[in-house]
């Protein structure tokens, strides 16, 4: 996560909580699509790439940050603590929004096979 305490990592604090709040935003548009079933298959698809796009790079934050290889050694290590734990809790937000948008039930891509 770059430097924790820097603000590179106040910037990464501040896009994950955008992208929190856009794939909130944008799951819930692609679950009223889905379920309409109204012919919207073209702009379904964009909004489904959209949603794993920001699945991706929330993985992609979240890989390093639960392997620890985000601990620093700074001498404010607190309050960089802190952001780090922000960071890491909202790019869970966007995996759990999306693992409970219908998003995650597709058939052709299976996200979550299980």
């Amino acid at each position: 996560l770059h430097r924790p305490g820097s603000s590179a990592s106040l910037v990464m604090d501040s896009a994950a909580s955008l992208l929190n709040s856009l794939c909130v935003r944008l799951s819930l548009f692609y679950d009223v699509r889905a379920q309409s079933g109204l012919n919207v298959s073209d702009s379904l698809e964009r909004i489904r790439l959209l949603l794993a796009r920001s699945m991706a790079q929330a993985c992609a934050v979240l890989a390093p940050t639960s392997s620890g290889e985000s601990t620093s050694l700074a001498s404010n290590g607190t309050r960089a603590s802190n952001v780090q734990i922000d960071i890491r809790d909202k790019c869970y937000g966007v995996v759990c929004t999306l693992a409970r948008s219908q998003f995650s039930l597709d058939d052709r891509y299976a996200l979550f096979d299980c």
